[in-house]
């Protein structure tokens, strides 16, 4: 029989779980995890995709964070970079002011000059032709021939004037193939002679097509008459031939040529000059040379992958998991002596391990370390295990977290708290809803770090509403999360949390029907029990929810034979007197064997399951003992081991609660509202039980056992108080 330790917090899982296994196969199942844990966390520290990380990896740090390393001095000289924010910005105004380039078509004046000379003749010509085809007489068409085609042809040299002449304005300011609109800048580049030449042309000066059109209209009708105006404007829109032609690929080449020219770095550091002393507040042109002084380490060979360094990360991951692991090997043997519970607790470490590297990978401009579920797995540990260790496992997760992250001081900080809030505020856990609650106090967990840091970096206010949003979301779903991988535990192990026992905390539970109706004498035994269990558990601050439902299915066994036990027997005739004693104990014990397969038969929790056989322990079933000794020839011949229950001894606090109440209830029908007696009945058998070694397996104080004895007294004297009687009328008084 494996012996069983009890943490000093509320246990939160099943009791075959708390067994220590610290078999050959088991602890080298526990060393391949615990060994698994390391080398993946140690992944996270060393591996990165992005090198550009390594220079926030190592300085991970903001304005305001006072350096408390040593003072750093340079081993060489090295430039100092520019941030990326701030390069990436300088690189979009650089893309930004480069002017968009054009190509001077040199043959467009030409080419509008024979479209508008052939346009005026062709004018012409149709004006002579109209006038011979008109009905005069030949005589009349003969003395007026030479004179209209003098007058026609001086009205379209005169149009053709004013056409050349605008053609002419708006060719020397520039005629560009596109809208205005779409000219980004004030200015445009105009190359000429085959792009050797370059020309800056105003975009004020510049007409398109739309502005041409309106300034020829406006042109032509103050300088000819309305019908000689339209004709000028149908020329020009006929002969308009841009002569700046838009050039998509030249105008992206000037723009890479000016993204090219911003200068990456922004001064020089010399060998020897310090770059940050210790106990100096850090600012962010120490940051900034931190980084650089991280980057051209890597330039110049000092590579972040050395054995060295690999070595280094791989101890950093081991330490921060030994403080865990130190924990539970000295205060929690249960947990560290179950390779499942290990298994759990190294998935969380990995799982956040995980997600922080994921928030360094990302490079976006968004605080996604403050998506980290640490919260939530720190929810999750107080209901699978219970709030001192989650806190622990807390702690190990947020050193995890700031040590992938690189001395991330802030960002660690409010996981911590927010972390701390979220396990404890579900310590006592009554209800689902609970976890819920839970929300709100992780959300102001991230709040309150994530502004007074703000405040005291100076960090602008779109930073800290950025962080406020980003750790509204990670509260709003860490109970989905924690619910989620609440409901896999539970599935795919027998971890039954204090969310499972609710379930079994109801009188219309099957077997509690069955053992009402079957075996009502045990029925009404169980509640008072009940009762006294958890108020006794209440004594002494133990799990009162599992003491109160361990006593409901305690005595379930007692339902294959209900009427071998008195409280069931009622007016039928005493079963044990025609049996013997060794027979009558062995039915009386087998009731324990019979509980235990009827509770895994309804599939009770095992944590509910451990009561059936503690609450009786090993101990001995003394009447039929006694009896047997006074029946035999021989005492020698009685075997007591035939009248001991098989065991075993109550393990926790609240299975010791149930055997002392158990036993307390069923003498307090002997003791008939004798406070006296009932306190001496149940000293008397107490002490037996101490020194029968009962309590010895359980953490059980004599503070405790006497808090429990007169708890005990008191309730029930109180359940059993006598009532006064009423008394009669006499006849007289009967008949008013």
């Amino acid at each position: 029989m494996k012996k069983r330790l009890l943490f000093n917090d509320k246990p939160r899982h099943s009791g075959n779980i708390d067994e220590m296994d610290t078999s050959f196969v088991a602890m080298r199942n526990k060393v391949f995890i615990i060994l698994l844990t390391i080398v993946i966390c140690s992944i996270f520290f060393i591996f990165h995709f992005n090198e550009r990380i390594y220079e926030n990896k190592f300085y991970n740090i903001e304005p305001g964070y006072i350096w408390t390393d040593q003072s750093i001095y340079t081993k060489f000289s090295f430039p100092i970079y520019k941030n990326d924010e701030n390069y990436q910005n300088e690189v979009k105004i650089a893309r930004r002011l480069a002017l968009q380039v054009f190509v001077l078509e040199e043959n467009s004046p030409q080419k509008s000059k024979i479209i508008i000379d052939s346009t005026i003749k062709n004018l012409i010509d149709n004006a002579n032709s109209n006038r011979n085809n008109t009905n005069i007489t030949r005589r009349n068409r003969n003395n007026n021939s030479q004179s209209f085609e003098i007058i026609e042809a001086n009205k379209f040299r005169k149009i053709s004037e004013y056409v050349d002449n605008f053609f002419k304005m708006a060719y020397s300011r520039g005629l560009v193939d596109i809208s205005l609109e779409n000219i980004t800048n004030p200015e445009i580049s105009v190359r000429v002679g085959n792009n050797l030449l370059e020309k800056i042309y105003s975009k004020f000066d510049l007409l398109d097509s739309n502005q041409f059109i309106d300034r020829a209209t406006t042109y032509f009708r103050e300088n000819l008459n309305e019908y000689d105006a339209q004709v000028a404007l149908n020329i020009a829109k006929k002969a308009i031939k841009p002569n700046i032609i838009y050039s998509q690929e030249l105008s992206n080449r000037s723009k890479r040529i000016a993204e090219e020219s911003v200068t990456k770095t922004n001064g020089i550091v010399r060998e020897g000059d310090i770059i940050v002393r210790k106990g100096q507040p850090i600012n962010s042109e120490v940051i900034n040379k931190l980084q650089s002084y991280e980057r051209a380490r890597m330039n110049v060979g000092f590579s972040t992958q050395s054995f060295w360094t690999i070595i280094g990360s791989i101890g950093h991951a081991t330490i921060i998991y030994l403080i865990l692991l130190i924990y539970l090997f000295v205060l929690r043997k249960k947990i560290f002596y179950n390779n499942f519970l290990m298994s759990i607790i190294s998935s969380f470490l990995i799982i956040s391990a995980f997600m922080t590297y994921l928030s360094l990978q990302i490079q976006l401009n968004l605080p996604f370390e403050y998506l980290v579920i640490i919260p939530a797995l720190s929810t999750l540990a107080t209901i699978v295990l219970d709030s001192r260790t989650a806190f622990c496992i807390t702690v190990t997760m947020v050193l995890m977290f700031a040590g992938i992250r690189g001395n991330d001081y802030d960002a660690g900080t409010a996981m911590l708290f927010a972390g701390t809030l979220s396990s404890y505020t579900v310590r006592d856990i009554k209800s689902r809803t609970q976890v819920f609650k839970s929300m709100f106090f992780v959300f102001i967990g991230f709040v309150i770090p994530v502004v007074f840091f703000g405040l005291e970096r100076s960090a602008d206010l779109g930073q800290i509403s950025l962080r406020l949003a980003t750790v509204a979301v990670n509260s709003a779903v860490s109970p989905l999360i924690t619910f989620g991988l609440l409901f896999v535990i539970e599935r795919i192990s027998n971890v039954t949390t204090d969310l499972g026992l609710q379930e079994y905390d109801d009188l219309n539970h099957p077997l509690l029907l069955r053992l009402n109706e079957q075996a009502p004498g045990t029925y009404q035994h169980t509640m008072a029990v009940a009762m006294l269990a958890e108020k006794s558990a209440s004594a002494i601050n133990a799990h009162e929810l599992l003491t109160k439902v361990g006593a409901y299915f305690h005595d379930i066994g007692k339902l294959a034979v209900p009427q071998i036990f008195v409280e069931n027997q009622g007016e039928l005739p005493a079963i044990h007197e025609g049996l013997s004693p060794k027979e009558s104990a062995d039915l009386i014990r087998n009731h324990i064997k019979e509980g235990i397969l009827l509770a895994k038969q309804y599939k009770l929790p095992a944590r509910i399951v451990d009561f059936i056989p503690m609450h009786h322990g090993t101990t001995l079933i003394k009447y039929f003992y006694v009896k047997a000794r006074e029946l035999a020839k021989d005492k020698s011949e009685v075997n007591e081991d035939d009248y001991r229950y098989l065991g075993p001894k109550p393990a926790t606090k609240e299975t010791a609660i149930l055997m002392i109440c158990d036993a307390a209830e069923a003498m307090s029908r002997l003791a008939n509202n004798d406070r006296d007696k009932l306190n001496s009945m149940l000293t008397d058998l107490i002490r037996d039980r101490i020194m029968d070694g009962q309590f010895e397996e359980c953490d059980l104080n004599f503070k405790e056992i006497n808090q429990i004895k007169e708890t005990c007294i008191r309730n029930l004297i109180a359940a059993s108080h006598k009532r006064v009687e009423y008394k009669k009328l006499d006849d007289e008084e009967n008949e008013k």
